[in-house]
């Protein structure tokens, strides 16, 4: 794989995150389905929004002065981790949602490895992270990169006659060498 690699990571994070979480529907982008589950909205900051989402976006520099040295792209997925529940107990429903974006930082933090051979970081789901503790396979690579975090979350809390909601949103940066 060569060349921007914001597709690739965001493809990666969709399906570990779905291996880690089978009780939250992991949404890539907006969700076209009626699902009572709790949701993982990769690249939407706004489910209800009825316009486009700015599901990402990046920046490229030249990495050396030269430029056989490669580029550095820095960028950016936006997450949005949405807890709803049919009952006014608002705190059940922000643990929830933060329990979702915890995974999700979990994985950032640790589920990532190198592979000796090509230098990509490939996700490696640690058995700790994995519910009943059998690691799914995950074929999920991403040449280059460096680095993944969370930089940013923002909460927001609702609570409509019909029950609470708690929504998520939070910055994934990453860091690559293209």
């Amino acid at each position: 794989m060569r060349g921007l690699i914001g597709r690739h990571v965001r493809d990666a994070l969709i399906a570990a995150c779905r291996a880690l979480m089978p009780d939250v529907e992991v949404s890539d982008g907006y969700s076209l389905l009626n699902d009572d589950r709790d949701t993982l909205y990769v690249g939407v900051a706004d489910p209800w929004s009825k316009g486009p989402a700015r599901a990402s976006s990046s920046d490229l520099e030249w990495a050396t002065a030269s430029r056989p040295g490669g580029r550095n792209q820095d960028g950016t997925i936006t997450l949005l981790a949405m807890a709803i529940r049919g009952d006014s107990d608002i705190k059940a429903a922000r643990d929830r949602a933060y329990e979702i974006v915890e995974t999700v930082d979990e994985l950032a933090r640790q589920g990532w490895g190198r592979r000796p051979d090509d230098g990509g970081l490939v996700v490696i789901l640690p058995t700790a992270m994995v519910p009943g503790g059998e690691v799914p396979a995950v074929d999920a690579k991403v040449d280059g990169l460096l680095s993944l975090a969370i930089t940013h979350e923002d909460l927001d809390e609702l609570q409509p006659e019909t029950g609470v909601e708690v929504g998520v949103t939070f910055i994934l940066s990453y860091r690559a060498r293209i």
